[in-house]
């Protein structure tokens, strides 16, 4: 039984939606899990405690999670040591033209390259648009990007686009080469 970690950065609670299911499927493999937002931890916190991680961040307005990406960076030796898994949350994964793949691959290279991770796997998930908590300028943006991708563009509600079997298949894949 493995101890591991599932950090998270998230804006509008997706990403942190997609690493409470990761940490019910890693339990449900009978490893104990820690959840922990990067940007509410303790001063003192350490990844050396852990015997894997599973890291994840949201996109927004195409910048990844900025606590985590220097939590990862502050702590590449310790991360880079064990096994770890990453995943970013946003709506390009849920376009299928071939520019919202290489849109996506950028997102998880970007990342890589910014913390320095050697990942074993790594995934990108559908988000959700939360139209109605959004100020203007990020409903705009958002809708520019929902148009591109082709998914849902009027602001009065919320749409989630995550598809939770591959987010579960991504889960057990990692564990399972633990």
């Amino acid at each position: 039984m493995a101890k591991i970690l599932i950090l998270f950065g998230t804006n509008y609670g997706q990403t942190r939606k997609v690493a409470n299911h990761i940490a019910e499927v890693v339990r449900s493999r009978g490893h104990d899990v820690e959840e922990a937002q990067g940007n509410k931890l303790p001063d003192d916190f350490t990844p050396k405690d852990f015997d894997a991680a599973i890291i994840g961040t949201s996109i927004n307005l195409g910048v990844h999670q900025i606590s985590i990406r220097k939590l990862v960076k502050n702590n590449e030796a310790a991360f880079n040591s064990m096994p770890c898994a990453y995943f970013c949350v946003c709506l390009s994964a849920y376009g299928t033209k071939p520019q919202d793949k290489e849109q996506v691959d950028k997102f998880l290279n970007d990342f890589i390259q910014y913390t320095g991770l050697k990942p074993v796997k790594t995934a990108a998930f559908a988000g959700a648009l939360r139209y109605p908590y959004y100020n203007f300028v990020r409903r705009f943006a958002a809708k520019l990007v929902a148009r591109r991708v082709g998914a849902d563009t009027y602001t009065k509600n919320e749409y989630e686009y995550t598809n939770w079997e591959a987010v579960t298949k991504f889960t057990t894949d990692f564990v399972d080469s633990l």
